[in-house]
C-alpha cells in the first residue's frame, strides 16, 4: 500500500493522463502547490534540482519559465520523471542527467540549486531531531561549496529538523534563513498524521543587489 494515495492529484493535478511513479518516488514527491510556490520564489533562470525523484519539483521549475538540470540516480525514476515532464509539456526545458548529484553537480552551469535530499521514508521522524548528517548524503559540504561560489540555494527541510543546524551554514551578507511554506502550501502526499503537515522552506542565499 502506498502512503498518501488519495491526495495523489494534489502531487499531481494531471496524475490521470499516465503520470509513472514507483512507492519510494510516490511517498517523496512534493505537492504540485509546493513546488510550484519553491518555483516562483527561487531566483535565477537556471536551477539545478538535485534529487529529482519522478519529477513533481523540476515540472514546476519548467512551468515557471526556468530551465534545469535534473539529476537523479535511480535511472527509472528519472525515466517516469522525462515522462511526467512530458504530460505538462516541459519535458523541452530540462536536461535530465542519471547519476550520483555529489559526484556530477559541479559538471554543469547553473544559478541556482534545489536540494530536497532523501529523508528516509515514512516515520522519519520518529527517529529524533534531523541533523545534516541524518541526510543519505549529507548535502552540508555541497551546499557550503555553492554559497561560496555564489550561488542561489534552497533546501526543503522535515518539520523535526534541527534548526541550529543552520549555523554551520557559512557566514554571508547574502544569507537569509527561514522561510515556511504557507498553510495553504502543504505536503499531502502522507497522511499518516491524520491531517496534512507542511515543510521548511529555507533559503540559504539570493541574488546579490
Amino acid at each position: 500500500m502506498i502512503t498518501g494515495w488519495k491526495h495523489r492529484s494534489k502531487l499531481f493535478s494531471r496524475f490521470n493522463r499516465g503520470i509513472q511513479f514507483d512507492k519510494a518516488g510516490f511517498e517523496s514527491a512534493k505537492s504540485e502547490a509546493v513546488a510550484n510556490f519553491v518555483a516562483k520564489h527561487l531566483p535565477g533562470k537556471i536551477v539545478l534540482d538535485a534529487f529529482t525523484g519522478i519529477g513533481g519539483s523540476v515540472i514546476g521549475f519548467a512551468r515557471a519559465g526556468k530551465k534545469i538540470v535534473s539529476i537523479e540516480i535511480v535511472a527509472k525514476r528519472s525515466e517516469m520523471a522525462q515522462h511526467n515532464a512530458a504530460i505538462y509539456g516541459v519535458a523541452k526545458r530540462i536536461n535530465f542527467v542519471i547519476g550520483d548529484t555529489m559526484k556530477l553537480w559541479n559538471k554543469f552551469d547553473f544559478d541556482s540549486a534545489y536540494f530536497d535530499p532523501p529523508w528516509g521514508g515514512v516515520g522519519y521522524e520518529k527517529r529524533g531531531p534531523f541533523k545534516f548528517t541524518s541526510f543519505k548524503p549529507n548535502v552540508l559540504p555541497t551546499i557550503k561549496t555553492l554559497i561560496a561560489h555564489g550561488k542561489n540555494v534552497a533546501i526543503t527541510l522535515p518539520l523535526n529538523f534541527d534548526l541550529n543546524e543552520l549555523k554551520r551554514v557559512p557566514k554571508d551578507p547574502r544569507v537569509y534563513f527561514m522561510e515556511r511554506v504557507p498553510k495553504d502550501h502543504r505536503l499531502y502526499f502522507n497522511d499518516q498524521y491524520g491531517e496534512p503537515y507542511c515543510i521548511h522552506c529555507i533559503w540559504l542565499a539570493k541574488e546579490r543587489a
